[in-house]
């Protein structure tokens, strides 16, 4: 037992090392939404799902599309759940996880599909995806933006 918390306090001093390392010395100003051509594009968006449960292979700037679940404008926080879960139930509430998403700009509207460009990191030790850029998207057949 106390083999498995010593493992898991390291991994995640670990993960916490490699995010401040990757991160010191940028500085980004508050964006609106905006187009994502300010950062590098990655390969492809992620859904919110397929991010969530290897959350600890993606270092540096993902793209993610879901739908936002909640915003929280006071604490420049909003949260998106997977396309195909609001697609399968139509409501927010019946997700099974919940991205948090940390925005310096002006909050995207309940229940769009929107792009979000960012990187992980641990506020008040939690993981939350922090917003380089946000744009509302619409889906083509098959989910891809």
């Amino acid at each position: 037992m106390k083999l498995r918390v010593i493992i898991a306090c390291a991994a995640v001093i670990a993960l916490g090392i490699i995010i401040f390392t990757r991160t010191v010395g940028q500085h980004r100003a508050p964006n609106q939404f905006t187009q994502p051509d300010s950062v590098s594009e990655p390969a492809k968006s992620l859904h919110v799902d397929e991010f969530m449960a290897n959350i600890d292979r993606y270092n540096g700037l993902v793209r993610i599309v879901g739908v936002v679940s909640g915003v929280w404008p006071e604490k420049k926080m909003f949260a998106l759940i997977d396309v195909s879960e609001f697609k399968d139930c139509g409501v927010t509430s019946c997700a099974n996880l919940m991205l948090p998403v940390r925005w310096p700009g002006s909050m995207p509207v309940f229940k769009n599909t929107v792009l979000v460009e960012g990187e992980v990191k641990e506020l008040k030790k939690k993981l939350v995806l922090v917003a380089h850029t946000l744009k509302k998207v619409e889906l083509k057949p098959g989910g891809s933006p």
